[in-house]
């Protein structure tokens, strides 16, 4: 019996995903015929999924990137005419990446902050040193601290601000590698989530990205 099953695939906001159960191991996945997995680009996808985006338990999800979680957050911004920036530490410029890749993002993205160091998220966004001394970088209050940052040092209407451990390295048995906070600032609240990702270093950073633009899109409403 083949180990790997496609379980679903829909239409996301943003990806269109491929839900893949798989061993916990995987390790050496068996894949279907390829009639039953969509094809060969489906086939691939598959293996991708297997092979990479693992989620810790008897699953995993395999993405295919569009740029419709974008453009909708472009088109909600100029229909109400608001704009945004971002405070990034793990994503490394990723979200601000993503959203100039959509022509017209001018009108409403203001500018954004890698603040990758202590140093900087305290002097370019305000971040207060007890604050980070307390709870440390990689915390829902900095989260937060960064996105309301932004949201002044750009005189925007939304920020984002998101900080992690992207890893290999630099994770703890209380921050553990994948760990990511993640905080939209808007007119009238602040929403802050906590997740923790799996993959390389890549695969976190575009799980940080595809998870803080989401919020945002939930926050434009």
């Amino acid at each position: 019996m083949p180990l790997c099953d496609v379980a679903n695939m829909w239409k996301g906001s943003s990806v269109v995903l491929f839900e893949v159960r798989v061993p916990r191991t995987g390790a050496n996945v068996q894949l279907p015929p390829r009639r039953t997995l969509f094809g060969p680009i489906g086939r691939r996808l598959v293996r991708v999924g297997a092979a990479c985006y693992r989620t810790g338990g008897a699953s995993g999800v395999c993405a295919m990137r569009s740029n419709e979680i974008e453009r909708l957050i472009g088109e909600r911004l100029t229909t109400i005419g608001a704009t945004l920036s971002t405070a990034e530490s793990c994503s490394g410029g990723l979200i601000a990446h993503r959203i100039t890749n959509i022509s017209g993002s001018s009108n409403y993205f203001s500018g954004g902050v890698v603040s990758y160091s202590n140093d900087t998220k305290e002097k370019l966004l305000g971040v207060p040193r007890e604050l980070l001394t307390a709870h440390g970088a990689v915390s829902g209050h900095v989260a937060r601290a960064m996105a309301e940052g932004a949201q002044r040092v750009f005189s925007s209407d939304y920020a984002i601000g998101v900080t992690g451990v992207a890893g290999p390295t630099g994770g703890a048995p209380h921050k553990p590698v994948g760990l990511v906070h993640i905080a939209v600032a808007g007119p009238g609240e602040t929403l802050v989530i906590r997740k923790r990702f799996y993959g390389n270093r890549d695969m976190v950073k575009d799980q940080t990205a595809d998870a803080a633009l989401r919020l945002l899109l939930e926050q434009l409403g």
